[in-house]
């Protein structure tokens, strides 16, 4: 900041500008550096946030990626639903174009 100081008092000297002239200077100045600072954190918190979501996503699936159906426990009591719900499970999933069931074995 005194820096910015420095340079407006020199450019009111060299150029023999009034007290008020080098005062609307100093301001346009300072107008413009806070412009500039506003629009590169901006910048910057933009190309951040990107760069995250770009990175961050999860790979899709590939034709090696394999998904394994575990056992479901049937706390229901109901002994229809014992090996129904794993299976009715396996065979909604096996509809998906996306996903490769391992076999029961």
């Amino acid at each position: 900041m005194e820096q910015v100081l420095r340079w407006t008092q020199q450019f009111a000297k060299r150029t023999s500008l009034t007290k008020s002239q080098a005062k609307l200077a100093k301001r346009v100045f300072l107008s413009f550096m806070k412009t500039r600072l506003l629009l590169s954190v901006t910048l910057l918190i933009a190309a951040t946030g990107f760069t995250y979501w770009r990175w961050s996503r999860p790979a899709p699936l590939g034709e090696t990626d394999l998904l394994l159906v575990g056992d479901l426990a049937n706390r229901t009591g109901d002994p229809n639903f014992d090996g129904s719900l794993r299976e009715a499970l396996r065979v909604s999933l096996s509809q998906s174009p996306f996903l490769n069931l391992t076999s029961d074995e």
